[in-house]
This record gives structure tokens, C-alpha cells and sequence, in this order.
């Protein structure tokens, strides 16, 4: 029987929960005397080597783990730069099955780097971006010596011979001395970057066949490189941005066939995908200065092999029965020789305002233009044909036709095209006409406008901006109202109504100066107070109108919207206005 009861009681202790026979060690831990990424690099190795024990310890798992647990910290602390680490530590029992460990970390100083030696071989010894490279290089020496840095060192030279086209390159010799006294870092990197390949020949094709398939010739106008040409990343980025801003294509892919290279040649596969010929958008918008807006823009593009495309441009704004605006404008364009910069335009548009503070217009107009690029700045020259029917306030109705020269400058520089934090813009303009070219009078006029803005800490802006206008005539009557200076609104002097300032003069001058600044109360909104004033007048010392208030701005993803209460300052009776606004910073 006692046999018996033996077998039946060991046989029960196999159908019970191994945790129930060796219990299960309940164990945290507390690490202190330093924080940041080390600590958090500490804490993840020590978890890790946790996990791969087991995630239920038994004692003498955990008594394992903790005596190797010194090391495991050292080596974590290492990456950082930290070889000269202390660790204090103690283990404590709270209850039979609970224990509590306590890691006090002394990472002592950084080790500074002592030596640093790197040699480059090859062709691209002489490379000037390689040159560059090692002036800015990650390492430096006497500086704080880290793995990470160690790593970024040599990842730059090997991804700068992939960017630069040395196929070929590969580390010699790649060494690291760690000396604990004294207590340095010596590192050796010898670099072989071998020969560097070239351009080899563009073939171009289509995903699906398209409608109307552009000719080779003109898609070859956006290759920013020549064939044989040392090869370059960055060109090769350029060339896929140039032909996805074209605005042609869906989908772009610009791919060196490395494998197929010959005589240290590398292909170039472009797969294009066709965007659908007609686009279109539509929109709907409200602002103080214009009532409710809706703008329209079509486009048929490529209209031929060739690249030529039809645009259409359409805007209507209604205020009050009184006050209301319409423009159309339909342009038919021919890419230039360098298609992303340089356009060709021909152009007829129509013009409707009736506007309470300045009066009444309609008028037609028929543009030729070019456009191109002019280091760094966007040129724009041409002809307008005018023909146009005006009757400011106050004056009798008046019929004129200009033969207008034109030329305009515009250079836009912006950390970011939407959402911009920092950046200028400046437009110059100049145009004039004459009575021995169909013009109604002889006129010369100069237009300046200069944005800047910048940001602070990421939650202070500054913004200024700026306008100055110069009108040379004997004749101002003659002088239609869609070419007179007019000034106020909400993007001119605040707590003024739009073209109030000048709208019973045709003034000679206009010059408007307005400052701003915005602190950001929270995600992308900002409150905002400014100063403006502007004038426009028969010269710069007439009196100048000026106004001052404040309000909310969003910097939304398709611009600022601006909600404002401004005050006039030199007139007590004008009512403070609350005006509201949309569009770019800069």
C-alpha cells in the first residue's frame, strides 16, 4: 500500500503546474545617476536579456542575471562613449518570492578621441565633395569620442561614393582603439573609392500608353546631365523632381541600371505614367476684402507631342449687390528650351470690377510673354494690349487703349514652399506705354514689393513687409483705374477697406510698411499684433494713414488664415474693422 500511495503521489505531482512546485521570482529593478538615451539604452539590454532567460524567473535564474547584469550595463553605456563606467548595485529580497534590484550607474567622463587618421584613395581623392566631406566630418579630434559618431564617419564616405558614383569603393582599413590609461580613442579609416562611373544613355518609357505620347525630344529637355558625364545623385534627383513638376505625368521613376553597366557607363531607365490630359479644380473661399469668392482652374495638357498645353483661370467674387468682381483668362503655353523654367505665353483676358470706394471698370487684354530663370530670380517680359472702360468715383466714364511693355523680377527663397517659417520674397516690376504706340497718354510706372519673415525658438514670428510705387505722367485722368496705386485692405494697411487709401486721387506714388508678430498659443495657432501704414498720394511726404490691432492665425496646410481686429489711428470715427484672410506667408 505504501508502494501504492508512493507511485499515485508522484504521478499527481506530474499533472501539476511546474510554478506551483519551484514558484515563480517576482523581480524589478531601479536604475539611477543617469538619464537620457544611455539609460534608456540600459534599460532595453537589460530587458532583452531578461526576456531571453525567461519571462517567470526562478531564484537561481534571477541570482544569474544579476551578476551579470554589471557588464551588461558597461556594455550598454559603451555606444556613448562611456568606457570608464562604475556600477553599484544590490539585490533585495521584499518577500519569499519578490525581489527588488538597484543599479547606481557612475558613466564617468566621455572618452575624447585622441587620434584620427583617415585616407582617401582612388579617384576621388581629388573630388571635391570628398573634400568636403572629411572638413565636416562626424569625427573630430579632442572631441567627445561616441560609437555612434564612429559609425556615421565611415557611413558617410560609403554613401557619399554611392551618391557620387564610385561603384567600385570599399574600406582598406578599419580600426578602433579603445586605451583605457591613458584614456583615449585612436580611430584609422583608409578609404579606396576606386575609378568613378559616368552617365550613360536615357531610355525613356511608358507604364501604359498614354493619349498622346511627348516626343522624346522634348522630355529630354528636362535631363539635367549630359551622357559621359560623371555620375551624380543628386542630378539624378533633379531629374525625376523635373519631370514630376512638369505636371505631364502621374508617376515618375528614374532608375540607374547599375547592373547593366559597360565601360563604367550606368544607364538610365526613366518609366513615365501618363496623367489624364484634362485636369481639373475648383474652389470656394471668403475673405473681408472680396466677400464670397469661387475660382476655378482647367488645364488640357499636352495639347501635342510637343508639350504645348491650354489653361484656363477663372475668378468671381460678390460682396454686396454694389461691390462685385469677375476675371477669365485663357493661356496657351510652349515649354521653352529648359521646360521647367522657361514658358512662353500667349494670353487673352477679361476683366470685370465695381468696386464702392473706387468705382467701376471693365476691360480686355491680350498678353505675350516669356519667362525664364535669371540667376535665381524669375523674369518675365512682354507685351499687353489694353483696351479698357473706366469710370472712377467722381470722374466722367473714360475709354482707353495702351500698347503696354512690360518686365517683371519676382525671387522667392523659403525653408518651405506651404509652410514656410522663414524666408523673403521681392517683386520688381516695371511698365509703360506711349501715345506714339496706341497708347492714350504716355505713363512709366516702377512697382516694389519685399516680404520677409522669420521664426524664433519655433514659436515667435517676425513678419515684414513692404510696398513702394512710382507713376510718372502728365495725365493722371487718363490713367484707368486697373493701373492706379490703391492701398488698404487685409493685405495692405489693416483697419482700412480694401483700395480705401488713394481712392479719390490717381496718385503718383504708394508706399505701405507693415510689421507683425505672432506667438504661438498652441499646435499651429498663433496670436498676432502689428502695426500698419501706407500712403498713397501725390509724393512720398503726403499723409501717411497707419493703423494697429491684433488677432488669431492658423498656419494651415494650404496656408495662413488670419482672423484680425485693426484700428484706425488717425481717425477716431472710423470704426474698427474685423477682417478675415487666407493665403501664403511668404
Amino acid at each position: 500500500m505504501k508502494t501504492q500511495w508512493k507511485i499515485l503521489l508522484i504521478s499527481a505531482s506530474l499533472l501539476l503546474p511546474m510554478d506551483i512546485l519551484w514558484a515563480a521570482v517576482k523581480f524589478d529593478y531601479k536604475i539611477s545617476g543617469i538619464q537620457g538615451e544611455p539609460a534608456e539604452n540600459i534599460d532595453k539590454r537589460l530587458k532583452s536579456k531578461l526576456v531571453l532567460i525567461k519571462q517567470n524567473l526562478d531564484k537561481d535564474q534571477l541570482i544569474d542575471f544579476y551578476q551579470h547584469a554589471d557588464n551588461e550595463i558597461k556594455l550598454a553605456l559603451a555606444p556613448y562613449g562611456y568606457f570608464r563606467a562604475t556600477v553599484h548595485s544590490k539585490l533585495k529580497a521584499i518577500s519569499n518570492n519578490r525581489w527588488v534590484g538597484r543599479f547606481i550607474v557612475q558613466p564617468g567622463p566621455v572618452i575624447p578621441l585622441r587620434n584620427l587618421r583617415v585616407t582617401i584613395s582612388g579617384e576621388g581623392q581629388n573630388d571635391p565633395a570628398f573634400k568636403s566631406a572629411l572638413a565636416n566630418f562626424p569625427l573630430k579630434r579632442r572631441e567627445a569620442f561616441t560609437v555612434k559618431n564612429y559609425e556615421d564617419a565611415k557611413n558617410t564616405l560609403v554613401n557619399l561614393a554611392a551618391q557620387r558614383g564610385y561603384f567600385d569603393a570599399h574600406m582598406i582599413e578599419n580600426k578602433l582603439i579603445i586605451d583605457q590609461h591613458p584614456y583615449g580613442a585612436d580611430v584609422i579609416l583608409s578609404f579606396q573609392t576606386g575609378k568613378r562611373y559616368f552617365f550613360g544613355q536615357v531610355t525613356f518609357k511608358y507604364a501604359e500608353e498614354p493619349k498622346k505620347r511627348l516626343k522624346e525630344s522634348f522630355l529630354r529637355r528636362y535631363i539635367p546631365f549630359k551622357e559621359n558625364e560623371p555620375y551624380d545623385n543628386e542630378k539624378l534627383s533633379k531629374f525625376q523632381s523635373n519631370l514630376s513638376s512638369s505636371l505631364y505625368f502621374q508617376s515618375v521613376t528614374v532608375s540607374p541600371q547599375i547592373e547593366m553597366v559597360k565601360a563604367k557607363h550606368v544607364p538610365i531607365t526613366v518609366t513615365l505614367t501618363a496623367r489624364k490630359s484634362q485636369q481639373y479644380s475648383f474652389g470656394l473661399g471668403f475673405g473681408t476684402d472680396t466677400g464670397l469668392r469661387g475660382l476655378t482652374d482647367i488645364n488640357v495638357k499636352p495639347l501635342n507631342s510637343y508639350g504645348h498645353y491650354l489653361s484656363f483661370n477663372g475668378k468671381a467674387s460678390l460682396k454686396s449687390a454694389a461691390d462685385d468682381a469677375a476675371e477669365a483668362k485663357v493661356s496657351y503655353n510652349i515649354p521653352g528650351a529648359n521646360p521647367n523654367t522657361d514658358l512662353y505665353k500667349i494670353s487673352a483676358e477679361a476683366e470685370h470690377s465695381n468696386d464702392v470706394e473706387v468705382g467701376f471698370f471693365n476691360n480686355i487684354k491680350i498678353n505675350a510673354s516669356y519667362s525664364t530663370l535669371v540667376k535665381s530670380w524669375e523674369q518675365t517680359a512682354g507685351v499687353t494690349l489694353l483696351f479698357d472702360r473706366s469710370e472712377p468715383n467722381n470722374e466722367p466714364m473714360n475709354v482707353t487703349t495702351f500698347l503696354i511693355p512690360n518686365i517683371r523680377w519676382m525671387k522667392l527663397q523659403t525653408d518651405d514652399a506651404t509652410a514656410p517659417t522663414k524666408g523673403y520674397r521681392i517683386n520688381l516690376s516695371l511698365r509703360g506705354a506711349s501715345k506714339a504706340t496706341l497708347g492714350s497718354t504716355d505713363f512709366f510706372q516702377v512697382y516694389l514689393l519685399a516680404k520677409w519673415m522669420h521664426t524664433f525658438n519655433d514659436s515667435f514670428r517676425i513678419i515684414a513687409r513692404g510696398e513702394l510705387g512710382h507713376l510718372l505722367t502728365q495725365d493722371t485722368n487718363e490713367i484707368p483705374i486697373s493701373l492706379r496705386f490703391y492701398a488698404g485692405g487685409s493685405q495692405s494697411v489693416r483697419g482700412h477697406h480694401l483700395n480705401e487709401i488713394g481712392k479719390n486721387i490717381s496718385g503718383h506714388t504708394l508706399s505701405v510698411g507693415s510689421l507683425e508678430f505672432q506667438q504661438r498659443i498652441y499646435g499651429n495657432f498663433y496670436i498676432a499684433a502689428f502695426f500698419d501704414a501706407g500712403q498713397v498720394g501725390s509724393s512720398y511726404f503726403d499723409k501717411y494713414h497707419s493703423a494697429a490691432g491684433g488677432g488669431l492665425v492658423w498656419h494651415s496646410p494650404v496656408g495662413a488664415i488670419a482672423l484680425t481686429i485693426a484700428r484706425d489711428l488717425d481717425n477716431p470715427n472710423h470704426p474698427n474693422l474685423i477682417q478675415f484672410s487666407m493665403g501664403p506667408e511668404i
